[in-house]
């Protein structure tokens, strides 16, 4: 199975089973022993097995019953190695319940990453995601106060480079931006844009450290894990967590004095060895609970 073979293969998944509902494509391209690693508001959904097919569909199912009109649309997806990576934004009105929630009536869309490895026979073996559910809610009125960024949601484009990607860069961008006091005008391009979680567009070097340092200064002790990293050509795919203590103000939000995992996942498009584009998806709804702000249940925890 070649790179093409296995990115119509994971297209397909979101196309069949997230748009069409078919849930036929798990039970049909999905390995015995398929490990779901869901990064979805800090819980255990996941495992491996039929149980993690089970909870997918749960998932999914839990979702297309919420939103009746959901589409799902994937807007960035390489392949490197026997790894699909994959962003995409799924939008919709939500007619039914969701996480507890009664219907809204509103619209609401969320973003995420996926990264799916799909083995040399064809099936599909593991897959991490990670979604921004905080942004659903608050578009959906259910939890107070705006995004941790102002909406600058205004257009942009990118133009399309071709050449290796320099993974060093965005290896660099989390050693030294994160864990370090390194100079982000030394990785990052005058005009990066970076996408933080929800509708913000950050602009530049010193966006870039607007969006590090609001994580930095409310957990000052945290501490950032490089996961995996996938490459293919100018883009570079990651997969972290930043773990520390909240002694520090989360823009509005008080020091709680909890400790928190925050997960994500990020593609960052890499030019002439600076970053000029870098899409970011935090699970910022696992933070508010682990804070001790309470939420509502990860959609089809108890399905």
């Amino acid at each position: 199975m070649d790179s093409s073979d296995r990115l119509r293969l994971v297209s397909r998944f979101f196309d069949e089973v997230w748009n069409d509902g078919d849930f036929s494509f798990i039970d049909d391209n999905y390995a015995p022993d398929f490990t779901l690693h869901a990064l979805w508001q800090n819980t255990a959904l996941g495992g491996s097995g039929e149980a993690a097919k089970e909870t997918a569909k749960t998932v999914i199912g839990a979702w297309r019953d919420a939103l009746p009109d959901l589409f799902m649309t994937v807007e960035e997806a390489f392949v490197d190695g026997d790894m699909v990576v994959m962003r995409h934004r799924c939008g919709g009105t939500q007619e039914g319940e969701l996480m507890g929630i009664a219907p809204t009536g509103l619209f609401g869309e969320i973003t995420g990453v996926t990264m799916t490895r799909v083995a040399d026979d064809g099936l599909i073996t593991d897959a991490w995601t990670c979604w921004d559910a905080l942004y659903m809610l608050q578009q959906l009125g259910v939890v107070p106060g705006p995004p941790l960024f102002p909406n600058g949601a205004e257009k942009f484009a990118v133009a399309e480079h071709a050449g290796a990607a320099d993974t060093r860069v965005v290896e660099r961008l989390y050693e030294e931006l994160w864990n370090g006091t390194g100079a982000a005008s030394e990785l990052v391009a005058a005009d990066c844009i970076t996408h933080a979680p929800g509708p913000p567009l950050l602009h530049g070097p010193d966006g870039m450290d607007a969006f590090i340092g609001v994580w930095r200064t409310a957990f000052p002790d945290g501490v950032m894990t490089l996961d995996s990293v996938h490459c293919d050509g100018d883009r570079v795919a990651t997969r972290f967590r930043f773990e520390g203590t909240h002694t520090g103000p989360l823009v509005v939000i008080e020091p709680s004095g909890q400790r928190a995992t925050v997960g994500g996942m990020a593609i960052s498009r890499v030019v002439d060895g600076k970053i000029v584009s870098h899409w970011c998806e935090i699970d910022r709804a696992a933070v508010m609970q682990q804070i001790g702000l309470a939420g509502p249940a990860p959609v089809g925890a108890a399905r």
